[in-house]
C-alpha cells in the first residue's frame, strides 16, 4: 500500500483538533501500526497558512500530519525543507485536508524492522564437541569459555543488546564473537565491523579467523580490510609529480622511481603492497586524500584504488578496521555526514576495548606544532633550490597563465592576485617561525615544566599575557593570508565552466589547503586563547633530531556522553571485549568512562577467566626487602634484583618499565654484566618494534627492556618469554595535563579520583604486562614485581583479584629467588 491511511478515530481526532482551532493549520504527531495513523498528538498550532513545526522527541517510525485550509495538498518549499530534515530520521511527513479525508504523504516512515535471532544452536554446532569446527581440526577441543561468550554475543546480538566481556587469554575470542557477528549479520542483511588497536590482530582476523571460518561455516559471507584513505597511492597525484617536489636527493629520486614502476604492477594500491617503507614526505606526495579528491570528475575514477576498496567493502559482511578509523567515521557520521568513510553498519564489535578511551580522547583532540603547520603553507608555495618555484599557488598560475580562452584581463588579475599573496605567504611563514620559537623560549626562559597546563588561572596570570598577545598578531596575520585565497578561489571559481574544468584540481586542492590552514588556527585559537570546563589544554616541549619543538595541545576531558550518544545507542549491539577490561572483577570502572553505565538496562556484562592453567603455569613473585619506589635506593637496589632475576631463567625476559629514563640507567648498568653471561640485552628504541621482537623470539637467552606499548599487543610463546618483570605499578603520572584535569573533575563530582580512576587505570595497564607471559597451554614462567606496594597498600589486594588465579610467592629477595629456582627446575 502507498502513502499513510488514517483509522477512522484518528480521522476524527484530527478534524476535531482542527475544527478548535478554527480551521487553521495543526501540527500533529501520529502513532502507526501497519501503515495506519492509529493515534495522534497535537504539537502546535498556527495561521490559515502556516504553524510552527515542532520536532522534539520524534522517533523513527513516527509521522508528522498537518493541515494545509486550502484543500491544496502539494508541499509548500517549507514543508519539503522540514520533510527532508525528518525523512533522514526516519520520520514520516503528511499533509491532509481539514476533514482529513484527502492526504498526501510526502516521505515516508521508516519501517519497523523484525530481525530474526541466530538459534544459540547454531552457535554450539559450530564450537561445541562434534561440532562444525572439530571436523575439520581432528585434535579440536571444545572451550567452555569460548563457547559461552560466543552464546553471549549472539544474545546480544538477538535481543539487540550492548555486550560487555572480559576473556582472559586462550578464550579464542576473536572466533566467539566473529561466528555470531557472521550468522546475524547474513541472516539479517545488515553489516558488523570489527574493530582492533593493533595492526597484529587485525591481520589474524583477516589472515587466519575469517578464511578460517570460509571453509568450516555452510555460511556463504564475506569479510574484508577496510584502511584508511592515506594508505592508497593516488594515481591522479603521481601524473602531476615530478621530481622538484621533492628534496633534491638521490634517495628520494631513486624511491619514487620504485614507487612509479610499483604503481604499474599493483592491483591493490595500498602501502602495505608496496614492499618498502617509503619515507614520510615522499608518500604524503601521492597518497589519496579526502579533501583534495574531484570523486567522478576525476579521470581516474574508474582505476582509482582507493574507491575499488571502498566498493569491496561496501559489498561485505563484516568489514574489519582499526579504532582510528572507525572513530573517523562515528565523528562523521555524528555531524550527520550519512556518507562518513566506511558503508552503513548496524553492529560494532570493540576488541583490544580497553584501549577505546585513549583512542578517542586521542581523535577528539589536537596537537598542533610549527612543523604541521609549515607542511601546509609550503604545500601552497615554496621557492626550493636554485629557485625553482613549486606549490599548488604556482600550478594555478601557470595554467591560467597558458590557457587562451581566458581573457587577458582576467588573466591579469589572477596573476596580481597570486603575486600579491606570495609574499604574503613568506611572512607568514617567518611569523610562523618566529610565533612558535616565542613559545619555546617563554617555556624555557621561564623554567615551566614540559608539558604546562593552560587552566584559568595561568591563562588570566600577568605571565601569559605575552602568548595571548603574539598569539593574537599571528591569528590576525594568518586570516588576513586565509582570506586572500579566498579571494583568489572566488575569482577562480567564477571563470567559465569550460575554464575552470581546466583548473578544477589545483583549485580543489589549493581549497583545501586553505581549509586546513583555517582549521589549525581555529584549534590554534581555543588551545590558547578560549576556555572550556569540557576540555583540558595544554603546552608540550619535546626534544627532536631537528632540536626543540612545541606543541600545542587540546583533549576532551569525558568522552562518555559522547560514546554512549554515538556509539552504544545508535547501533543495535555494540560488543566490548578484552582480555584486561575488568577491574577487582567488576567492570564499574570502564562502564562509567566509556559512557556504558548510562544505560544499564542495555547491557549484558560476563566475566570469563582464561582456560590456561595459571596456578601450574605462572608464579606471581613479590620481594618485600627492596625499598618502595620513591626511595632513593629503589633504583641502585631494584637493579641488583632485577639482575638477580634475569639470570634465574638465562634470560628469556621482558624487563617492563613506566618511564624511559629508569629503562635507560637500568639497562646500561646490566647490559656488560648480562652480556658477559652470555645473555643479549636489548633495549626498546635500538630498532623498530618488530625487528626487536624477531631477535628476541629467536635468541631464547636474551632479555628486552622496554616500556610503553610493550605491555601490551606484544604476543612471544614458549622458552623465549618465560620471565616478565614488572618494575613498578603502572600508575599515570599525576601532572599528566590530562590526567591532572580527569581526577581533579572526578575530585569536583565529589569522587575519590585515586580510587575511581588512577587505582582503576593502573589495575588494566598491569594486567595486560602481567598478560605477555602465558600465551599457550605449553608456557610456564614467572612474573616478578619488584614493587611491594602491591602486598602491603589496602589497594594492592584489588591488583591481585584482578589477576588470574596463580601462585603467590613473597618474602625477602634471597627466599623469592630460591623459590624461583625450584619452580622453573
Amino acid at each position: 500500500m502507498e502513502g499513510i491511511t488514517f483509522g477512522e478515530s484518528s480521522r476524527k481526532m484530527i478534524e476535531a483538533a482542527i475544527l478548535t482551532a478554527k480551521g487553521n493549520e495543526v501540527f500533529f504527531r501520529g502513532f502507526l501500526s501497519d501503515d495506519k495513523v492509529i493515534d495522534v498528538e497535537v504539537l502546535a498550532r498556527g495561521n490559515e497558512f502556516s504553524v510552527p513545526a515542532i520536532l522534539n522527541d520524534l522517533e523513527p517510525g513516527d509521522v508528522v500530519i498537518h493541515n494545509h485550509p486550502s484543500g491544496r495538498l502539494t508541499p509548500s518549499t517549507a514543508d519539503i525543507n522540514v520533510a527532508s530534515r525528518l525523512g533522514a530520521d526516519g520520520i514520516g511527513f503528511v499533509i491532509v485536508d481539514n476533514s482529513c479525508r484527502d492526504s498526501y504523504t510526502v516521505v515516508e516512515p521508516k519501517r519497523a524492522e523484525v530481525l530474526q535471532s541466530i538459534p544459540l544452536e547454531e552457535v554450539r554446532n559450530v564450537l561445541d564437541d562434534g561440532g562444525v569446527i572439530s571436523k575439520f581440526l581432528p585434535q579440536y577441543e571444545k572451550r567452555d569459555e569460548q563457547l559461552i561468550m560466543a552464546e553471549k554475543v549472539a544474545q546480544g546480538f538477538n535481543s539487540g543488546k550492548n555486550v560487555i566481556v572480559e576473556a582472559g587469554t586462550g578464550t579464542g575470542k576473536s572466533l566467539a564473537y566473529l561466528i555470531p557477528s557472521i550468522l546475524w549479520a547474513v541472516k539479517n542483511k545488515k553489516r558488523v565491523v570489527v574493530s582492533t588497536n593493533t595492526i597484529n590482530l587485525q591481520e589474524q582476523i583477516i589472515l587466519k579467523d575469517i578464511p578460517f571460518l570460509k571453509r568450516t561455516l555452510d555460511v556463504n559471507f564475506k569479510g574484508v580490510l577496510v584502511k584508511g584513505r592515506s594508505n592508497y597511492l593516488c594515481k591522479t597525484k603521481l601524473d602531476k609529480l615530478q621530481g622538484d617536489l621533492f628534496e633534491e636527493t638521490d634517495d628520494d629520486l631513486t624511491e619514487i622511481k620504485k614507487i612509479r614502476e610499483w604503481a604499474f604492477a599493483t592491483t591493490d594500491g595500498s602501502k602495505s603492497d608496496l614492499g618498502f617503507k617509503p619515507k614520510g614526505k615522499n608518500w604524503e606526495q601521492i597518497c589519496s586524500e579526502a579533501d583534495l579528491c574531484t570523486k567522478a570528475q576525476c579521470s581516474h575514477f574508474r582505476d582509482c584504488f582507493f574507491f575499488a576498496a571502498r566498493r569491496e567493502s561496501a559489498t561485505a559482511d563484516i568489514l574489519v578496521v582499526n579504532h582510528h578509523l572507525l572513530f573517523a567515521d562515528l565523528a562523521l557520521k555524528s555531524k550527520g555526514m550519512e556518507g562518513g568513510v566506511l558503508p552503513g553498519y548496524h553492529g560494532i564489535v570493540l576488541d583490544e576495548g580497553h584501549n577505546v578511551e585513549d583512542v578517542a580522547t586521542t581523535y577528539f583532540g589536537a596537537s598542533i606544532n610549527r612543523f604541521l603547520l609549515l607542511k601546509q603553507l609550503r604545500r601552497i608555495y615554496q621557492t626550493k633550490k636554485k629557485g625553482k618555484q613549486v606549490g599548488t599557488l604556482k600550478e594555478v598560475l601557470n595554467k591560467t597563465q597558458t590557457h587562451k580562452m581566458i581573457p587577458i584581463t582576467v588573466k591579469k588579475s589572477l596573476e596580481e592576485r597570486i603575486n600579491a599573496l606570495i609574499p604574503q605567504l613568506a611572512q607568514l611563514v617567518d611569523a610562523t617561525n618566529e610565533f612558535f620559537t616565542f613559545i619555546e623560549n617563554w617555556i624555557i626562559e621561564g623554567e615551566k615544566k614540559n608539558k604546562l597546563r593552560i587552566t584559568k588561572e595561568v591563562s588570566q596570570s600577568v605571565d601569559y599575557m605575552p602568548i595571548r598577545k603574539i598569539t593574537k598578531g599571528y591569528i590576525k596575520k594568518a586570516s588576513e593570508f586565509t582570506k586572500g585565497l579566498n579571494d583568489l578561489l572566488d575569482e577562480v571559481e567564477n571563470l567559465p565552466a569550460t575554464v575552470f574544468s581546466h583548473l578544477l584540481t589545483s583549485a580543489v586542492e589549493l581549497n583545501a589547503m586553505n581549509r586546513r590552514v583555517e582549521g589549525i588556527i581555529s584549534t590554534l585559537e581555543s588551545i590558547l586563547l578560549s576556555q572550556s570546563d569540557g576540555e583540558v589544554r595544554w603546552i608540550e616541549l619535546n626534544s627532536s633530531s631537528r632540536g626543540k619543538n612545541v606543541s600545542l595541545c587540546l583533549a576532551p576531558l569525558d568522552v562518555s556522553a559522547e560514546l554512549n550518544e554515538n556509539v552504544f545507542q545508535k547501533y543495535e549491539t555494540v560488543v566490548l571485549t578484552s582480555a584486561t577490561i575488568a577491574t577487582n572483577q567488576n567492570f564499574s570502572y570502564i562502564k562509567k568512562r566509556l559512557g556504558l553505565s548510562r544505560q544499564s538496562e542495555k547491557l549484558e556484562e560476563c566475566i570469563l577467566p582464561s582456560p590456561f592453567d595459571y596456578k601450574r603455569q605462572v608464579m606471581l613473585c613479590v620481594p618485600m626487602d627492596i625499598p618502595l619506589p620513591n626511595s632513593n635506593e629503589f633504583l641502585a637496589e631494584n637493579t641488583e634484583l632485577i639482575l638477580k632475576a634475569i639470570l634465574q631463567t638465562d634470560g628469556s625476559a621482558f624487563v617492563l618499565f613506566t618511564s624511559f629514563k629508569m629503562l635507560n640507567d637500568v639497562f646500561y648498568k646490566l647490559k656488560d654484566q648480562l652480556e658477559s653471561k652470555g645473555i643479549t640485552a636489548l633495549k626498546q628504541g635500538q630498532r623498530q618494534r618488530h625487528q626487536l621482537l624477531e631477535t628476541f623470539k629467536n635468541d631464547v637467552n636474551s632479555v628486552l627492556f622496554a616500556t610503553a606499548s610493550f605491555w601490551e599487543g606484544v604476543d612471544v610463546q614458549g622458552k623465549s618469554l618465560s620471565n616478565v618483570i614488572l618494575v613498578k605499578l603502572p600508575f599515570s603520572v599525576p601532572d599528566e595535563p590530562i590526567v591532572q584535569s580527569r581526577q581533579e573533575l572526578i575530585e569536583k563530582e565529589g569522587g575519590n579520583p585515586f580510587m575511581e580512576y588512577t587505582v582503576p587505570q593502573a589495575i588494566l595497564r598491569f594486567k595486560q604486562g602481567f598478560g605477555r607471559l602465558i600465551r599457550s597451554r605449553e608456557d610456564k614462567g614467572i612474573v616478578v614485581c619488584t614493587d611491594k606496594r602491591i602486598l602491603t597498600k589496602h589497594y594492592g589486594n584489588m591488583f591481585i583479584r584482578s589477576l588470574p588465579k596463580c601462585t603467590t610467592v613473597s618474602g625477602s629477595s634471597e627466599e623469592v629467588m630460591s623459590k624461583i629456582n625450584k619452580f622453573m627446575n
